[in-house]
């Protein structure tokens, strides 16, 4: 189980990044909310804290506004991401929330065509 929060302050040195992730702003929109501003490189970010206190993030890394100036793409573009996080179970739980995802919009696509 897991939620989001945008409550919970992320200690820099309390996280580190685990792995890069390809997905759409809307899919991260759509499973964690609406993100809040980030800084340093980042332009977004989500939190996503889980019930046992594991906290991780899913953000950015130099390659939208922040970073790359006025000729970055529009952050609704973007497609690269990375997951950090107080562990690195948080990679395999950012997926698996996400995967979710695929398959209630592939499950609604089988719908439509039948």
């Amino acid at each position: 189980m897991s939620h989001v929060t945008r409550k919970t302050v992320i200690d820099p040195a309390s996280i580190r990044p685990y792995d890069k992730l390809v997905v759409s702003y809307e899919d991260l929109e759509a499973v964690f909310g609406d993100p809040r501003p980030a800084a340093n490189g980042a332009d977004v970010v989500w939190v996503v804290t889980f019930d046992d206190g594991l906290i991780a993030a899913v953000y950015n890394w130099r390659n939208g506004l922040n970073h790359l100036g006025p000729n970055a793409p529009p952050i609704h573009q973007l497609t690269n991401w990375t997951i950090a996080g107080t562990s690195r179970d948080c990679v395999h739980r950012i997926r698996n929330l996400l995967q979710r995802r695929q398959w209630s919009k592939a499950a609604a696509r089988q719908g439509r065509a039948r």
